[in-house]
């Protein structure tokens, strides 16, 4: 605790706090060293009633607000805004900034203090040249000392400091050079980062940047004040935001929207300190900013079982297979006897016979084919080698199923990590790219499946949480269109992951201003002939996807999308902004997606 907070409560604040402390020579690390003392007062249940109650005054003077929940957290601050705007409970007072400005003209008004001189060197060459010396704020250029004897020191002078007290040109070097922010700092590796493992030796250390950010965030988040004024206080953006969830009850009688908030805000003060962040951790942070509820993985632990049958109970129909006819049944146990008893040959023929005597639009049609070209393709051995890659599982065990069920359907695919345009931003340019895209006939894309050459935990759960968010996207692209209730109620998402040979089917629909993501059966696609028992459930799985598809793709080819793609970039004009008239349209929400890796990285924190 800094000597300052042992003065009486009402003598606190922020100038003279900033006068007397000498620790630190920095403006940015002297408000580091009163928020930390501030909150611990705070936080100290040991702490006298007016010590704490002045802390918490001191602290809304200063933050623009403070969050019950979040109070103390540091990813919500800076990753999560609206997250926090999902929070049903009681908000702290607002604040009114008054104390960041104080702080700020200190820093421009105040004399400078002396700064010792020291050198810089490049080591980059391999030697210990000196590029210069910082005496006072000046930098001072100049050649090493091996070449002193032969050369002529050479010195140019810039002032580090600011000029007057205005603060114009404190970013300015008087060669022109503008002297930019340092990129804050990016706590969750990027969605595009194939280098993501958990098994990795390398360890990314967050903990050692996490106050310097903090606080450079908190001090400099906004340069101009007129930026200040317009933000939407916290209310609003609750207000905004809360329109729907508060009012989703359970069973159980708890609120959905309070579940999430408490169970996110959690995990986020949990791996506050960590190192290195697990693929469970990652992907409850960014479904939590997404709004996505994914009860297929670990956020199913949140609810009861009852709680959860209920929230299942509308999309409970669109999860189940439906039975084949009886005539369909008998051809493929036909042909499965038949592989058992090594009569390869004769089955392939009665594939062949079924095939060219069934109407051509005729579901035993495509089944007899499917299994024609598993037989042809997997006769001469295995499908898939031990070091199979994601396009093996792609080409060699799914493509001919899918294929094979298409045939008559309008709905068409593409295949190969093609961009999906509707989750587009300012860091992705092209969209996020996909393994493979459903579209209607007209493009509009239905639906995302994605691949992995193996089902290994980090991999299967990132690439859940990243397929749920790009459906995400393609859900909101439906959404926008000009749909009657009616039509909105049927236009949901349905997709698979596959992970190696296993898969799964999943439905993403938008709830009560929530994207909830329903676990479907699960299956594994045969990559050995005597595994054709498998085959069944496969095809049944994939066909009642694309059923859906189909039935969605016949709505949205009568309906127009009310978006229009320069609203992206000039903004939309509330004047002529036409928007959907559905009961889903105001509670459309866009997916959060981790900016791109900065591949620049600071090694010497001594450099200028």
């Amino acid at each position: 605790m800094h000597n300052y907070f042992f003065r009486s409560p009402s003598e606190w604040n922020i100038e003279d706090f900033l006068k007397n402390c000498k620790e630190q020579k920095t403006t940015r690390a002297k408000i580091g060293i009163y928020i930390t003392c501030l909150n611990k007062i705070l936080n100290d249940e040991n702490e006298e009633n007016q010590r704490r109650e002045t802390a918490q005054k001191l602290l809304n003077k200063y933050r623009t607000a403070s969050f019950v929940l979040f109070n103390s957290d540091l990813y919500a601050r800076l990753l999560f805004k609206p997250l926090c705007r999902l929070n049903s409970g009681t908000t702290g007072a607002q604040g009114d900034k008054t104390d960041r400005k104080l702080a700020k003209n200190w820093e421009l008004n105040r004399e400078p203090e002396k700064i010792p001189s020291f050198n810089i060197y490049n080591t980059f060459s391999g030697g210990a040249q000196t590029i210069g010396t910082v005496n006072d704020r000046t930098f001072i250029t100049g050649s090493s000392k091996r070449d002193d004897d032969n050369q002529t020191k050479q010195t140019k002078q810039v002032l580090f400091h600011e000029k007057g007290s205005s603060g114009k040109g404190r970013d300015i070097l008087p060669n022109g050079t503008k002297i930019k922010k340092p990129a804050p700092l990016n706590l969750i590796p990027s969605d595009e980062d194939s280098s993501d493992d958990d098994n990795s030796s390398q360890v990314d250390d967050y903990s050692s940047q996490i106050d310097d950010d903090f606080h450079q965030a908190d001090y400099y988040d906004h340069d101009d004040d007129s930026d200040e004024e317009d933000a939407p206080t916290p209310e609003e953006s609750l207000n905004s935001v809360l329109s729907g969830p508060k009012n989703w009850i359970l069973p159980s009688g708890e609120n959905v929207c309070n579940i999430i908030t408490k169970n996110t805000s959690a995990n986020a003060m949990a791996i506050k300190r960590k190192k290195r962040l697990s693929a469970v951790e990652k992907a409850i942070l960014r479904y939590g900013a997404s709004r996505i509820i994914d009860l297929s993985a670990h956020m199913k632990q949140w609810f009861s079982l009852e709680d959860r049958r209920f929230m299942m109970k509308d999309h409970m129909s669109l999860l189940q297979v439906p039975d084949l006819t009886d005539e369909e049944s008998s051809f493929i146990t036909t042909i499965e006897n038949m592989v058992i008893e090594k009569r390869i040959n004769e089955a392939y023929e009665f594939c062949v016979k079924k095939f060219t005597s069934s109407d051509a639009n005729s579901y035993v049609r495509k089944i007899s084919k499917i299994y024609l070209d598993f037989i042809y393709r997997s006769e001469d051995g295995d499908m898939l080698d031990p070091a199979h890659t994601e396009i093996d599982i792609i080409l060699k065990a799914c493509s001919y199923i899918v294929e094979g069920l298409r045939k008559i359907l309008v709905v068409k695919q593409r295949w190969g990590e093609s961009f999906c345009p509707l989750s587009r931003n300012t860091d992705y340019k092209n969209g996020r790219k996909c393994d493979v895209r459903f579209l209607s006939p007209s493009g509009v894309d239905l639906g995302e499946w994605e691949f992995a050459s193996n089902a290994t935990p980090q991999k299967a759960i990132g690439d859940r949480c990243r397929s749920a968010r790009i459906n995400q996207s393609i859900l909101n692209g439906l959404l926008n269109r000009n749909l009657t209730n009616e039509q909105a109620k049927k236009i949901n998402v349905p997709f698979l992951q596959i992970a190696g040979t296993n898969g799964q089917m999943l439905i993403e629909d938008s709830i009560e201003g929530f994207y909830v993501v329903f676990p479907g059966p699960k299956f594994e696609l045969p990559t050995k002939l005597q595994h054709i028992e498998k085959l069944k459930s496969s095809i049944n799985i994939i066909k009642s996807v694309m059923d859906i598809y189909e039935q969605i793709s016949e709505i949205v080819e009568t309906k127009g999308s009310t978006s229009n793609a320069l609203d992206s970039i000039f903004g939309s004009d509330d004047l002529y902004l036409s928007k959907p008239a559905h009961y889903k349209a105001e509670l459309i929400h866009e997916p959060w997606w981790t900016p791109k890796n900065n591949k620049t990285k600071v090694t010497d924190n001594k450099k200028i």
